[in-house]
């Protein structure tokens, strides 16, 4: 299960992803995955177990779970586990057993405003 340091090892291993349009995605989940292609890829973050790939208007806010996984280059785990596959050109992101949904503006200014800190001094519960 990816967390904190083994999912910014994750991002940083994928940022060569950053600026390449996304040729094919696919999955078992039940949201609209074919809105995800041709889209180019604008950013690549992450925040605690979160997982945030950025597009142009939309954002795929990837959690990973108790059980999530991922690999690169080739699906190591059956479809049925298979969540999200975004392919491109020259590799391909796989996304196991995780949660994940597309988030638009709203994340990228929650990002924005904390700074990707995770703790503040006098947090009342809003910001």
């Amino acid at each position: 299960m990816p967390e904190g340091p083994s999912l910014v090892i994750f991002r940083e291993t994928i940022q060569s992803f950053i600026g390449k349009r996304i040729k094919e995605a696919h999955g078992n989940a039940k949201i609209e995955i074919s809105r995800l292609q041709k889209q180019k890829v604008l950013d690549i973050r992450s925040w605690g177990k979160l997982l945030f790939i950025c597009l142009k208007g939309l954002t795929i806010r990837v959690h990973f779970l108790m059980f999530g996984s991922y690999s690169i280059g080739e699906q190591t785990k059956p479809d049925k586990s298979l969540r999200l596959a975004l392919v491109f050109p020259k590799g391909t992101i796989y996304l196991y057993t995780c949660e994940y949904c597309f988030s638009h503006y709203v994340t990228i200014m929650f990002l924005g405003i904390t700074g990707f800190q995770l703790l503040f001094n006098g947090w009342r519960g809003y910001l």
